[in-house]
């Protein structure tokens, strides 16, 4: 018995600013298993994206290690403050998913995640920014096999979509028991997209992961990718 891992990534940059600051990667792990990172760059455009861009390839060095997500979060940290002397910030979150189902998630980021367990449910609460402090920690929680059939991470700009964490969990619940990533991931970026008319003020990324049992021998990669350039 293994498990099977959906993932479901949208993404989409600030109206009138081509280059957005977020950067969202999915790594494989060493033991088969996979990890989701989500970042966000301090402000938009093209400096946001390559201070992102730096902080994902420093995790996806650590996690392709097999470090622990808490041991990589901490590593991009420190990086990205020695590198950039603590004037720059990144917001960022990991979910690790090992392949016999357990979830570690970490990060630095003030938008809380969210868990699908008997219920959508936030995650612990928020930390600070990365690349600001060399000491601090991130927030970090872990969840058993079986627990957790799905987490999503979102940035900044799809949360400040939403009046409050209620209000996004509100419209998790409306899609009742379903925790299918791309319907997921496909309501709450056209949910922000309306709320801003089209004309999103910051980029918005949402990314889904859903775990459920796979009694089959045979390992199967699926990979679908869409992109629409105006």
């Amino acid at each position: 018995m293994g498990y099977r891992f959906d993932i479901a990534i949208r993404t989409t940059h600030k109206y009138a600013v081509q280059a957005s600051g977020d950067v969202a990667r999915v790594i494989d792990l060493p033991d088969g298993g996979v990890a989701v990172l989500v970042i966000d760059g301090q402000g938009s455009g093209r400096a946001a994206r390559a201070v992102a861009r730096s902080v994902a390839t420093r995790l996806s060095e650590m996690l392709e290690s097999g470090a622990s997500a808490a041991t990589s979060a901490m590593a991009a940290n420190e990086t990205l403050y020695s590198d950039r002397g603590g004037q720059v910030s990144v917001s960022f979150d990991i979910i690790r998913a090992a392949a016999n189902g357990t979830i570690e998630m970490a990060g630095y980021s003030t938008n809380t995640g969210v868990i699908f367990d008997d219920g959508w449910k936030t995650t612990d609460t928020n930390s600070v920014p990365a690349g600001r402090s060399y000491g601090a920690l991130p927030r970090v929680s872990r969840y058993d096999a079986g627990t957790v059939n799905a987490v999503v991470l979102v940035t900044d700009g799809i949360a400040s979509s939403y009046r409050s964490e209620t209000e996004m969990l509100s419209a998790l619940e409306r899609l009742g028991d379903s925790f299918e990533p791309c319907r997921v991931a496909e309501v709450l970026l056209e949910e922000s997209l309306l709320a801003a008319d089209g004309r999103p003020r910051d980029d918005l990324t949402v990314a889904v992961i859903a775990l459920s049992s796979d009694p089959a021998d045979q390992r199967i990669e699926r990979t679908d990718h869409s992109r629409s350039v105006r």
